[in-house]
């Protein structure tokens, strides 16, 4: 396998973050660039070949992550991966398309139709979340916690405004993502909330120290109290009961 062509790293580049360009002259390893390219596909406007790096992705890194180093890994983790969610979640297209037909009612365009661009996009969150959930485990298993935490919690924030969304599509596949990264070993770890973890509002930390499995339990509770006066989705109801 060759070192892709200065061409193909130039197109990368245009569609990655400039830290993450920073990553990819920093750690110039084949395995890496592949990871890279992937990314970028990732977010592709075509349903397939997005869907199909998604799960690419995610079987590279289980597959080489621990090839290329724990530092490596982590930012592979931290920015590609998990950067895709983030971008996935934000993308413009997932929005009703313009042209696009439906039924009005109450002042909101109702779909009929399952094959949308909205629920391709939502169909392509729950791959890539499924994807984070899955290394972040494996990860875990070489890693220390102080280096799983912030990934970790980076991922409770996604799901958590993933549930809030309350999407059919996605918010009973983000509610098991919770679960199962709650049940990883390292997530019953204390790790401490020092100078360099970065939080957010959105997920407050009020100790010194503290857990990914009770930071989890912080992001149900606040569901419970988000979705009291709310109609649920099916889907959400379903994965509650089980």
């Amino acid at each position: 396998m060759g070192v892709l062509p200065s061409l193909q790293l130039l197109r990368i580049s245009r569609v990655l973050s400039p830290l993450s360009s920073e990553f990819l002259a920093q750690y110039p390893f084949e395995h890496v660039q592949i990871f890279m390219q992937l990314r970028a596909l990732a977010v592709d406007a075509r349903p397939e070949v997005r869907n199909c790096a998604v799960k690419s992705l995610s079987t590279a890194l289980l597959s080489h992550g621990r090839k290329v180093g724990t530092a490596c890994y982590q930012r592979c983790l931290a920015d590609v991966l998990i950067k895709v969610v983030a971008e996935i979640q934000t993308k413009p297209a997932r929005s009703l398309p313009k042209g696009a037909t439906g039924s009005k009612s109450d002042g909101l365009i109702v779909h009929h139709s399952r094959d949308t661009p909205e629920k391709q996009w939502d169909e392509t969150l729950v791959l890539a979340m499924e994807g984070v959930r899955r290394v972040l485990s494996h990860f875990s298993e070489e890693a220390g916690t102080a280096a799983f935490a912030p990934l970790a919690y980076t991922m409770l924030l996604q799901i958590q405004e993933t549930i809030r969304a309350l999407s059919a599509e996605t918010a009973g596949s983000a509610l098991r993502a919770l679960v199962d990264l709650m049940r990883i070993p390292a997530s019953s770890q204390t790790f401490e909330v020092n100078g360099g973890f970065v939080t957010d509002p959105a997920l407050p930390i009020g100790a010194s120290s503290t857990s990914i499995w009770l930071l989890g339990w912080s992001v149900l509770w606040s569901m419970v109290n988000f979705c009291r006066t709310r109609e649920l989705p099916e889907s959400l109801v379903e994965t509650c009961g089980t």
